[in-house]
């Protein structure tokens, strides 16, 4: 009886979270797109870097994670690593953000702060809230 409550109450705590999640299927796809479309724009010898914004406070990514993995498994692309030296010697960073169109040289997310973007050079709309900014220093 006890493990049952508990397990109840661990259930009712992460619904939020749990709802959040989505079928992955659907996810995958746009962000399958979305790496797809990122890996034409991407020149082959430039420094890059992403970074992304996501739908939903309570989801938890670091680094545009999700993308880098469609990015290199579906396009052969490889963003470098995500350590801050990787951010400040990147050349351009491209700040994917699923909210829809923001003030991406102002935003608060830690990997576009530490590329100290000063300049949006190119945006583009996917469809879905999904914009792409293609930022340098």
């Amino acid at each position: 009886m006890i493990v049952l409550f508990f397990s109840l109450l661990i259930l009712k705590n992460n619904f939020e979270d749990l709802a959040q999640i989505g079928p992955a299927e659907g996810r995958g796809t746009y962000l399958a797109e979305t790496a797809r479309f990122l890996a034409e724009k991407i020149p082959p010898a430039e420094k890059f870097n992403l970074a992304a914004i996501y739908k939903g406070e309570k989801r938890w990514d670091h680094n545009a994670v999700d993308y880098r993995y469609f990015l290199e498994s579906f396009s052969g692309v490889s963003a470098p690593g995500w350590d801050v030296l990787d951010y400040r010697e990147a050349e351009a960073l491209y700040f994917i953000s699923e909210i829809g169109r923001i003030d991406s040289l102002t935003a608060a997310v830690w990997e576009r702060e530490t590329f100290s973007a000063r300049i949006i050079e190119s945006v583009w709309e996917l469809g879905g809230d999904v914009v792409i900014y293609k930022l340098r220093k």
